[in-house]
């Protein structure tokens, strides 16, 4: 049999990936090479967890023209990334579970490149992420259930 190269498809040129931690987020930015036509520059930065280093994380992303952002849904950490990021940026959220699946994963240090390779390629599936007015409508009606529950456990509590 012929041995066959396979090339990974790339959907977008400009990609960064952002893992997110709870003190800090390391994003990097996956871009063509200005001085090697075929290959790919790398850049990674840190930023801090503050709306003021998002801003700034912001920024880093537009001066690099990312057509695409992946992020990990990692526990409530993206939340305030994303809903930061959202209104300037094509934001792909993806599921932790979708991207074990996926094949060259390593350690910590390199997940921001790793999702940035995976959005450039379109290897991730973002999730759904409801508009603003269905999100604040989902996280009432979650605190509402909360506090019934709450109530009953405390009735029940008092009649013993």
């Amino acid at each position: 049999m012929a041995r066959q190269d396979v090339k990974v498809e790339v959907i977008h040129l400009r990609s960064a990936g952002v893992d997110l931690g709870k003190r800090f987020l390391l994003a990097c930015t996956r871009v063509p090479s200005p001085k090697k036509p075929g290959s790919w520059s790398l850049e990674t930065e840190r930023f801090g967890t503050t709306q003021s280093e998002i801003r700034r994380l912001l920024a880093w992303l537009v001066d690099a023209r990312v057509e695409v952002v992946v992020m990990e849904a990692a526990s409530d950490y993206w939340r305030s990334v994303y809903y930061m990021l959202q209104p300037h940026l094509n934001l792909m959220l993806v599921s932790p579970a979708h991207l074990k699946g996926i094949r060259g994963r390593k350690t910590d240090p390199s997940d921001a490149a790793f999702l940035a390779r995976a959005g450039a390629s379109g290897m991730a599936m973002g999730s759904f992420v409801p508009d603003r007015e269905i999100r604040e409508l989902r996280d009432l009606t979650r605190r509402r259930t909360e506090i019934v529950r709450a109530a009953g456990q405390e009735a029940q509590r008092l009649a013993t």
